[in-house]
């Protein structure tokens, strides 16, 4: 069976007469004449097609680089939102398509981690990682994962990072999350946009969770 990053190179390599040896991780734009403005449409046309999505304008646009951030408000103090999240089975607790195994969790927040399986149209195997720790401010983490569409697996060499900020607003948190891959592959830039309805879908479920969970635990303390 083609692997996932083999899949893709035949569909960039079909649509842009390109050969498939000639596309290697720093393949893009700047360095093949056919990638122009008409044949990145064609590109995302053959895309469509091939994995059976939709691209809306926002998607097209950024297909050269990969950010998306989730914002919500939660009716509890930032303190207790924050020690809820530093916990990563808390973050995706309630959400039957994840498990949480492994989970080490040190005094001093930066260190701990966490081994993730995420399962959906994609499956993803992870390991988490905090790189950052800003009590009652900022969590960061650092993940590695393995990714499994159609039966094809691919392991990111340049994962992405997920930071978590938590500000106070009228007696409450907001709390954003941004998802930032940078230097990623181009199979691996295409891969996260074909891939994103889903995902978006399931982070949008967590972040439900843990408003539920934090606001139910707030109220009981008042």
């Amino acid at each position: 069976m083609m692997k996932m990053e083999e899949k893709i190179k035949a569909v960039l390599a079909g649509v842009l007469e390109v050969a498939p040896e000639d596309i290697g991780d720093d393949f893009g734009p700047d360095c093949c004449q056919s990638w122009d403005s008409l044949g990145n449409l064609r590109l995302i046309s053959a895309l469509e097609k091939e994995f059976a999505v939709t691209f809306s304008w926002p998607e097209i646009s950024s297909m050269t680089d990969f950010t998306r951030s989730f914002t919500i408000f939660i009716n509890a103090p930032v303190h207790t939102v924050f020690e809820y999240c530093r916990d990563p089975r808390r973050i995706f607790a309630g959400d039957p398509r994840v498990e949480v195994s492994d989970v080490t969790l040190t005094p001093e927040g930066v260190g701990t981690t966490a081994h993730i399986v995420a399962k959906g149209v994609v499956t993803e195997d992870v390991k988490n990682e905090y790189v950052e720790f800003v009590p009652d401010q900022r969590i960061a983490f650092k993940s590695h994962p393995k990714v499994t569409l159609a039966g094809m697996t691919k392991e990111i060499t340049h994962g992405p990072t997920w930071t978590w900020t938590f500000a106070p607003e009228d007696r409450g948190t907001t709390l954003t999350v941004v998802f930032l891959e940078e230097d990623a592959a181009w199979w691996q830039r295409t891969f996260d946009v074909v891939t994103e309805r889903s995902w978006s879908k399931q982070v949008r479920g967590w972040l439900d969770g843990i408003k539920a969970a934090t606001e139910e635990e707030a109220a009981a303390t008042r």
